[in-house]
């Protein structure tokens, strides 16, 4: 059989993952690879099908949770080659300046990821970009700050229920053209920063970090 897919051991490390932060089994993974039924989640994922859950209540438009900080974390500037030679930075403003603090958290989503919901990574950016509400995210230096403390902060703040926690106006190009946003997520006691395409699919374990008290953008 003739076949252009492959992949790597990095991309096999990344799915790995996914189904880890995601609650997958090995026995989902096996359904996945039998007959067609990777052809629907190739559907779902080109937009060409939506998912439908039975039963699923209205979004709720409640406010989101707060988290405060038990001391302010001084944010340090890092040198924009931490994006790699493979990415750009595509909000130079949002990506250089920032608080000289971090005081505290919104936890943000989209409402169409929550209860139990599923949307398109495009369609949570352009929401916040249209809004205006970029400039309130976190961004990949405040996202290496909270690395930095280590997988216990990462838990009392934010869970240890496989979130992925996303710094949005870190957002990057790729050089194959497609945009990826910065997240964390712990595994096995550690907590590691990876980059998310925003073709794929977003639920409600994709948390968006806002802060309480943005910066000024110009």
């Amino acid at each position: 059989m003739n076949s252009t897919f492959k992949i790597s051991q990095g991309q096999g490390q990344m799915l790995e993952f996914a189904f880890d932060r995601n609650g997958g089994t090995n026995s989902d993974l096996n359904w996945l690879c039998q007959n067609d039924n990777l052809r629907g989640v190739i559907d779902l994922a080109r937009g060409k099908v939506q998912l439908v859950y039975p039963n699923k209540p209205s979004p709720q438009l409640e406010l989101c949770p707060v988290v405060h900080l038990d001391q302010p974390l001084e944010i340090e500037r890092y040198d924009r080659a931490e994006y790699g030679d493979d990415k750009q930075l595509v909000h130079h403003k949002l990506g250089l300046l920032g608080p000289k603090w971090i005081a505290g958290f919104e936890l943000w989503q989209h409402d169409l990821q929550r209860d139990g919901g599923w949307t398109n990574g495009r369609v949570v950016y352009e929401h916040l970009e249209r809004n205006d509400m970029l400039k309130s995210c976190c961004d990949l230096f405040a996202l290496e700050v909270i690395r930095n403390q280590g997988a216990g902060f990462f838990r009392k703040h934010f869970g240890n229920d496989r979130k992925a926690v996303v710094g949005w106006a870190g957002i990057a190009k790729h050089v194959g053209g497609n945009l990826c946003v910065p997240y964390l997520a712990e595994n096995r006691g550690r907590v590691y920063l990876h980059w998310m395409s925003l073709t794929n699919n977003w639920n409600g374990s994709n948390i968006g970090l806002r802060y309480i008290d943005p910066p000024q953008v110009e």
